[in-house]
Formats: structure tokens, C-alpha cells, sequence
């Protein structure tokens, strides 16, 4: 069973996932009970969970360690980790001074300034994408050196927000 960690706000996660010869994944969180679900991926951002409760799709959005995802219309942010290095391997590299936009989408609100200290997890853009909204985060604590986004611009997959020191 492999191990994996996803931090959510401040609270730290273990998920135990298994794939099952069948198609299924078990899983479990924390120290919860084991669950079964069959998992489709119906397109890049777009999974069909089916669980003994029913379907449950599950929209999800990946840029670098932090995973996006909305379900039954709450959206989640979650920042996989390694519990002994903190942040999961990759993390911490000069990707991380540069926030780019993780899918098509619409600026909202510009909620930091160039010259503002952040810190980490803190929310500093708001994109709208399909009529969901997505809270972008300070992947670590810095200052913010350039906001190239305008709050009502459209924005390409991975085109650049802003930068940090």
C-alpha cells in the first residue's frame, strides 16, 4: 500500500492507496476505516469516483505539489508533502517563484501587491474557471516581487500571475 501525504489548511494527511487487480483503488485516511472506489478519468481534470454511495465526480487541477479539487461543489486545496522534508520532492525549486495559472481562467481579485510579504498557504489570487472559483496560494513564505495578472484579464493554462523573492 502506498503512502502519501496532502496537507489541507494546516492539517497534515496520510492516504494509503492501493490498486486493486480489478480496477478499484483502496484507500484510507488517516487512521479511518478502508474504502473502495472505482476511479475514471474522464478527462485531464475531470475523475468519476464510484463508491457503494453512488457516483461523485471530482474536479481536479494540478500545478506542481498542489492539487485543486472540487467536489459536490466545496472546493479543496490540498499541498502534497513528505512528512520527514516537508514539502515533496521537487518542491522548493525556482518553479516555486513563479505562480502560473493551473488551468484557462479569468482573474477575480488580486489579493496581494508587489512589495507585500506572504507567507506560505496564504491566498493571493482569485481565478474564476467554468464558473468555479479557484484560490490560488503562496507555495512558501516570501515577498512578492511583480503581479503581471489584471483582476478581469483571461488567462492561459500556465501562463504566468506573479513573481517572489
Amino acid at each position: 500500500m502506498e503512502r502519501r501525504y496532502f496537507r489541507v489548511g494546516k492539517k497534515l494527511h496520510k492516504i494509503w492507496l492501493t490498486q486493486t487487480e480489478a480496477g478499484q483503488v483502496k484507500y484510507r485516511v488517516d487512521e479511518g476505516e478502508e474504502r473502495q472506489a472505482a476511479c475514471v478519468q474522464l478527462d485531464e481534470h475531470i475523475l468519476l469516483l464510484e463508491t457503494p454511495e453512488g457516483r461523485l465526480p471530482v474536479y481536479i487541477v494540478r500545478h506542481s505539489q498542489e492539487v485543486l479539487a472540487q467536489i459536490h461543489g466545496e472546493s479543496f486545496q490540498l499541498l502534497e508533502e513528505d512528512a520527514e522534508h516537508g514539502l515533496a520532492d521537487g518542491a522548493g525549486t525556482d518553479d516555486d517563484k513563479v505562480l502560473a495559472a493551473p488551468v484557462p481562467a479569468k482573474v477575480v481579485k488580486i489579493l496581494v501587491a508587489p512589495g507585500d510579504a506572504v507567507k506560505r498557504g496564504q491566498a493571493v489570487i482569485i481565478l474564476d474557471s467554468m464558473k468555479v472559483e479557484l484560490e490560488l496560494k503562496a507555495s512558501a513564505a516570501g515577498k512578492v516581487r511583480e503581479v503581471l495578472a489584471q483582476e478581469g484579464q483571461q488567462l492561459a493554462m500556465g501562463q504566468s500571475l506573479m513573481t517572489f523573492e
